[in-house]
């Protein structure tokens, strides 16, 4: 589940200019870290600084071991993204080798992905294991070819900057360099969606607020409906994206730090915007911002 207030740390803790305040955002927004497991949010783990990510992942090594099924892999629905999304939660803190080479992770997946080409069987096989045949390959480029498609000629995908935003990082997955061509194209249309002000929205009418260099388009509700059809791990609500847009704008900043782009001035810009609406309005949650307004 990704909230707010936590989606807005996370570039934060990624960027060099605000990573040394890593540890006090986990002091002051403990209950937002633990939410990630507690909703087994894993995906996310690799997002956060290593430390903190071991912190959380840890304790839960027990129930996390137990729960693999024989086949290695986890639960039934959605089985292949968990499955990833675990695993490489355990690669990113440096867990995975210690626990497959003392056999505690009893249960390899390569048997049940093997002639599996979905995008997080690939992922599992190539990410996780370096397993990669010819088929692997090959599907590979065909998922690549597949998401490549759907791009549309303003650089984006559904002309939004979440789509767009979940598109390019899902050509990165699949090894595609950052310099390609569509990425740049990408890449361009979400800094033409920089807003140098945006108002905050309550209900349908501004409030009062307004924040500078927050990367979303017009279109805040169109913004949830991409996040609601390509990530609904996420569990987007409509209030997180219509009251002050912070889930497209910094998962597209978490993109663009990815991308080695923190020290464009419009980055920078847009991380010191977070960081003050973070300090003057103790949170980012809705409920934070609004409320001396409302």
């Amino acid at each position: 589940m990704l909230r707010c207030t936590l989606s807005g740390l996370i570039p934060l803790m990624m960027s060099g200019k605000y990573a040394g305040y890593a540890e006090s955002f986990y002091e002051a927004e403990t209950q937002h870290f633990q939410a990630v497991i507690r909703h087994k949010s894993y995906y996310l783990l690799r997002r956060l600084p290593v430390s903190i990510s071991e912190r959380l992942i840890l304790p839960e090594l027990p129930s996390l071991l137990s729960s693999q099924k024989k086949n290695g892999m986890w639960k039934v629905k959605e089985t292949e993204r968990i499955t990833y999304d675990i695993l490489a939660a355990l690669k990113y803190t440096g867990l995975f080798d210690n626990l497959y080479s003392n056999g505690s992770l009893k249960y390899s997946p390569l048997d049940y992905v093997r002639d599996r080409y979905d995008f997080y069987s690939l992922l599992i096989k190539s990410k996780i294991y370096q397993k990669n045949n010819d088929k692997d390959i090959y599907a590979k480029t065909v998922v690549t070819a597949e998401i490549l498609n759907k791009q549309k000629d303003n650089g984006s995908w559904d002309d939004t900057v979440t789509s767009t935003v979940v598109n390019i990082e899902s050509l990165m997955d699949m090894d595609i360099e950052k310099d390609n061509s569509s990425v740049l194209r990408g890449v361009e249309f979400l800094f033409r969606n920089l807003n140098e002000k945006l108002d905050g929205i309550h209900t349908t009418a501004p409030y009062g607020l307004q924040a500078g260099n927050m990367f979303t388009t017009k279109d805040r509700i169109k913004e949830f409906t991409s996040a609601d059809k390509l990530k609904p791990e996420w569990i987007p609500r409509k209030l997180c994206f219509r009251t002050m847009a912070i889930i497209p704008d910094t998962v597209c900043l978490v993109l663009l730090i990815r991308l080695g782009m923190e020290n464009d001035k419009r980055v920078e810009s847009a991380l010191d915007n977070i960081y003050h609406l973070y300090n003057e309005y103790g949170g980012l949650c809705a409920s934070n911002i609004k409320q001396p307004f409302l």
